[in-house]
């Protein structure tokens, strides 16, 4: 019976390890994943064992797997797994690539996935300049398009900029401090200029 399993485990990591090597695509991985419920109890044993974060097949149906930061945070945990069971691959997968290349250029103040917005803004900007000089005009895009009055919002949580039809509102101010140890709730006022509406967003601890 341990030959088996031993057997099975093999192929479920070989699976894996093609995957993060770019020789798998995402979608057909995803689809593995899903169907192979030998791949899903090795991770959800090997995750247990370390208290670490996997996705448990019910998950997968409320995820947004067009978003490349979602993409990402899923063939995160697959690396997790494959470290902690210290199996050797190169990482070579493009969209983690692609992400980890894309956030170098991204405020914190911003997620990743606004739409779109962000990524478009740094496709935008050919990457065969010095990657300085690269940063220096994205950063400066961004802030044509992601406008505050006085200092980009510190968030709570996650970054949560209301954005309506498409265009990013106005970050206004804020009342609160996350640093603040005795705040648990900050809300972040914005300006919707087409409606010409305020837009309250609350976070919580």
């Amino acid at each position: 019976m341990r030959l088996i399993i031993s057997k099975k485990r093999k192929e479920v990591e070989r699976k894996m390890t093609d995957f993060i090597q770019g020789e798998i695509a995402f979608d057909d991985f995803l689809s593995e994943y899903k169907n192979d419920t030998n791949m899903v109890r090795f991770i959800s044993e090997s995750s247990a064992k370390t208290n670490s974060w996997f996705y448990n097949i019910d998950d997968l149906e409320s995820l947004d797997f067009s978003k490349l930061s979602v993409r990402a945070g899923f063939i995160s945990t697959i690396i997790n797994y494959l470290n902690k069971r210290k199996v050797t691959f190169n990482s070579l997968n493009r969209d983690l690539i692609k992400y980890n290349e894309y956030s170098a250029f991204i405020p914190n103040w911003l997620d990743f996935d606004d739409e779109n917005i962000v990524v478009n803004v740094i496709d935008s900007v050919s990457s065969d300049i010095p990657k300085e000089d690269r940063k220096r005009i994205i950063k400066k895009k961004l802030h044509s398009i992601f406008k505050y009055e006085k200092r980009p919002p510190k968030w709570l949580q996650n970054p949560e900029w209301p954005i309506i039809n498409g265009n990013p509102s106005i970050f206004l101010r804020q009342d609160g401090d996350p640093n603040d140890l005795t705040k648990d709730v900050v809300n972040y006022y914005f300006f919707d200029v087409a409606s010409k509406k305020e837009i309250t967003v609350t976070q919580f601890i």
